[in-house]
């Protein structure tokens, strides 16, 4: 495992990450060493890995979806790299920024209550003695399942104040395309 290097400050701090294999997937091992290659300060963070074609809109707005409080997948490290293809771009976002994709609601709550929660969780199902009203749309497969509960995330405030930094792990094989990341960033920079 290499060490971290920060290449960048600003818009946020992004960080190489480089990986000593050249497999596709991140073997257990490795996986579990990475958590010691990133800085203490990163670990109470949710991770979501895509992949790093992403970057240059990361960079530019604070987070890869559009617009920018759609639902995202977030999870622990070892859970994010196993999305994002190579090399990876990484996102550590704080979690308090974060909001879940659902709520509840008794299943009697007023219309002027429905009607207000409808407006940020706009799919409705009722669940027993419970509304669970949520942003994903009606037919996703992850509505109101453990993937939903556990990962399902969205911003809804400025994406700036979620994203604390940006790792983009890579492998000796990726070494051509962290050259092209490296310009991207001292672009943005």
């Amino acid at each position: 495992m290499g060490k971290c290097q920060r290449i960048a400050e600003k818009p946020c701090s992004v960080f190489l990450v480089p990986i000593d294999f050249d497999s596709d997937y991140v073997p257990l091992e490795i996986s579990f060493n990475l958590w010691s290659t990133i800085p203490k300060e990163y670990m109470v963070c949710s991770f979501r890995a895509v992949s790093i074609d992403r970057l240059s809109t990361v960079l530019l707005q604070g987070i890869d979806v559009e617009p920018t409080n759609a639902v995202i997948w977030v999870n622990v490290l070892d859970k994010a790299l196993e999305y994002g293809g190579w090399p990876k771009l990484v996102m550590a976002l704080d979690y308090e920024f974060l909001r879940r994709t659902f709520v509840e609601l008794d299943a009697d709550a007023s219309e002027v209550e429905l009607t207000s929660v409808q407006h940020d969780y706009p799919t409705v199902l009722k669940d027993g003695s419970k509304l669970f009203c949520s942003r994903l749309k009606e037919d996703a497969p992850q509505l109101n399942t453990p993937c939903e509960l556990d990962s399902a995330r969205w911003i809804p405030g400025d994406p700036w104040e979620a994203l604390k930094g940006v790792f983009v792990f890579y492998r000796p094989k990726d070494l051509a395309e962290i050259e092209n990341v490296r310009r991207q960033v001292m672009q943005k920079v």
